[in-house]
Parts: C-alpha cells; sequence; structure tokens
C-alpha cells in the first residue's frame, strides 16, 4: 500500500498501520515494515505513540471508527431534509436497508467485532472505543432528536441509549453474515427493521419491507 508523502506523518504511520494489521494481523505488524512504508524513521513511531504498543492500539481505533463517520453523517444530512413523519420512516427503512445489505457495511461490521475482541485484553483500546462509541451515539442522538421535535419520534426515550441500542441492532447482523450458511436474512432485516421503527413509536404492522 503506496502512502502519500504529502500526508502528515502520524496520518502516514496509522495508515500503513492499520494495512499491514489487515493484511498480516497485529503479530505481523513490524515497526520496521510501519516506518518504510510511511516513509519515515523508526524513532518518529515512538515520537507519536510512544511504543509499539500504542501504535497497535491507535490503529485498531481507527480502523473501528472510520466506517461509521460516514454513514452518520450521510444519515443526519437526510434527517434534517425530510419534511414529513412518512418521508423521515421511509429514510429510516433505506438507510437501514442499505446498510444491512451494502457489502461494505459488512466488512466494517467485521471490522468492529475484530477490533472489540482486540480490546478485551488492552484497557486503553477499549477506553478509547467507549469514548469513540459515546461520540458515535450521540451523533446519531442529535438528528433524532430533530425527528422527535417533529413528532416523528416517540417522546420519552433517551435519544443517546436509543441511537447506541440502533447501532447495536445494525452491529448484531455480523452475526449471520459469519455464517455463509445463513438462514433467511430477509426475515432477520424485516424483525431488526420492525423492531427499531416501533422503539421510535412506529407500528409493525404499517412496515412491510418493498
Amino acid at each position: 500500500m503506496p502512502v502519500s508523502p504529502s500526508v502528515d506523518t502520524r496520518t502516514r504511520l496509522l495508515d500503513a498501520a492499520v494495512h499491514l494489521i489487515e493484511t498480516k494481523g497485529e503479530v505481523g505488524l513490524r515497526v520496521r515494515d510501519v516506518a518504510s512504508m510511511a516513509k519515515v524513521t523508526e524513532p518518529s513511531i515512538y515520537h507519536f505513540f510512544g511504543s509499539r504498543e500504542g501504535l497497535i492500539v491507535a490503529a485498531q481505533a481507527l480502523r473501528y471508527v472510520q466506517g461509521q463517520v460516514k454513514g452518520l453523517r450521510a444519515f443526519e444530512a437526510s434527517v434534517y431534509a425530510c419534511t414529513s413523519k412518512k418521508q423521515f420512516i421511509e429514510l429510516v427503512r433505506s438507510a437501514l436497508r442499505d446498510l444491512y445489505n451494502d457489502p461494505q457495511s459488512a466488512d466494517n461490521r467485521a471490522v468492529r467485532i475484530n477490533v472489540l475482541g482486540s480490546a478485551q485484553s488492552r484497557p486503553e483500546l477499549a477506553r478509547q472505543l467507549a469514548d469513540m462509541q459515546r461520540v458515535a451515539n450521540r451523533a446519531l442522538a442529535e438528528p433524532l432528536g430533530f425527528a422527535r421535535d417533529k413528532g416523528w419520534v416517540r417522546k420519552g426515550v433517551d435519544l443517546e441509549m436509543l441511537a447506541a441500542w440502533i447501532i447495536g441492532q445494525i452491529n448484531g447482523r455480523v452475526l449471520l453474515e459469519i455464517d455463509p450458511d445463513a438462514a433467511d436474512t430477509d426475515s432477520w432485516d424485516m424483525i431488526s427493521m420492525d423492531a427499531v421503527l416501533a422503539v421510535m413509536g412506529h407500528p409493525p404492522s404499517s412496515l412491510k419491507m418493498s
């Protein structure tokens, strides 16, 4: 993976580390290889990250968060563009359907599960992931607050916890995606979609997937 010299040093190091983790695993990440790919000297790694372990923690945290940011921003912009409850419901259905069935989204879920596994023995990584997930929950809660003010999401629900639960629903699909012989995924999608919209305050009987 070529790393552009025009990008700042820390970013180049992280990009190189992410690439090596994804191709060789953590055990295959060597400091000299990261430095070579980033076109810097090895002391730069210790300057920015303190140690090989510090670099791995930062790279794993980046792997965890980078798949969420773009989707959350796109959903936020779309919610603010809605002008009716019907349009909002259709947006939620469409967004969930895309997230369930997009291969890149499936890859992102697999990465997040992989990183969460790595965090079990790394308290610092777990702390960083918790901080990042809290930011993601708030990023989703904000447009949901807009929808609640419009009467499209039921009042009284904790928006951050609703956001966390929705993200958990989406990530939970990995339990089917790891099984090549999984049962009817369309049924899982319908159940999950109905559940998300029902918690928002929309009766499942009105939610039929087209």
